[in-house]
């Protein structure tokens, strides 16, 4: 799910926590709510709530852009090209990657 990119793009600053908060509030969309957490708008909404939510208050249109941008379309194919070098066919996956400087 390509929300995933701009969700960790908007908060790098924040707690390791954050994007799991915002991945949690998507899926919770999608599977108990019933919503297409595909759609942008949607997408945008849950995502942007979440994000404030964890203290990084961000709107959905804000989110909405950073999310169609070519640097997140590129981050998120590079993700999704490493998990399957890592052999993961499934969707959906969550895979929690932490940079070690």
């Amino acid at each position: 799910m390509q929300g995933s990119g701009a969700a960790k793009k908007l908060a790098a600053d924040l707690p390791d926590a954050a994007p799991l908060k915002v991945f949690h509030a998507i899926q919770h969309a999608f599977y108990a709510e019933g919503q297409d957490a595909t759609r942008a708008e949607v997408l945008a909404k849950t995502a942007s709530t979440a994000l404030a939510r964890a203290g990084l208050p961000v709107d959905a249109q804000e989110f909405r852009r950073i999310w169609e941008s070519d640097e997140i379309r590129e981050a998120t194919r590079d993700d999704f090209m490493q998990t399957q070098r890592w052999g993961i066919s499934g969707f959906p996956h969550w895979c929690w990657k932490r940079m070690m400087n």
